[in-house]
């Protein structure tokens, strides 16, 4: 056996890894061509050379050892990722201008019609309400700031608000269904 103790062969392994670490990085990255993978391969390695250092069959082998540990784990990430398939980046900009037809754009004006008809029903504090955080997208805490009311007061007022916009806007289109 090549280590006395649980501890000499924790020793060992902490020194050869502290010292070869940036080695093993690079040469993960000029198989991978990739940080991230290059990473998990080092990482993967050095978990497999843990668990197999009792292997060991003597100290002056463990640059070659590790080495090809390294290179099998590096390429089986090479492999895995080569048989991937490659996935299409959704592009919201080409979505997004995407010329919409007469009637999407008709029914589309109607409900902002009808939704500002019900908006403007509001009181003024719900208005403001609904207008820093739906409109503006304020933080709670910016709007207690703004309004200077406490947190509770603020969650209150929003949920009635809503609440009195939902009744104006779904008894215009008179549906409670869709509530």
């Amino acid at each position: 056996m090549l280590f006395d103790s649980e501890a000499d062969k924790r020793d060992f392994f902490d020194t050869y890894i502290a010292v070869n670490y940036g080695y093993a990085r690079r040469e993960a990255e000029n198989i991978l061509k990739n940080t991230e993978d290059a990473a998990d391969a080092v990482q993967e390695a050095m978990l497999a050379a843990w668990e197999k250092l009792g292997q060991l069959r003597s100290p002056e082998c463990v640059e070659s050892w590790f080495r090809r540990i390294l290179r099998n784990k590096a390429m089986s990430i090479y492999r895995d990722a080569a048989r991937e398939e490659p996935v299409a980046e959704f592009d919201e900009r080409m979505w997004a201008t995407c010329d919409p037809g007469p009637e999407t754009v008709l029914l589309r004006n109607e409900e902002m019609r009808m939704l500002g008809e019900a908006f403007t029903k509001l009181c003024p504090t719900y208005r403001r309400h609904i207008y820093y955080r739906a409109l503006l997208q304020l933080s709670t805490a910016e709007i207690n700031a703004l309004m200077h009311i406490s947190e509770k007061a603020r969650c209150n007022a929003y949920n009635r608000a809503r609440a009195a916009l939902k009744r104006f806007y779904y008894g215009r289109r008179g549906s409670t269904s869709d509530r």
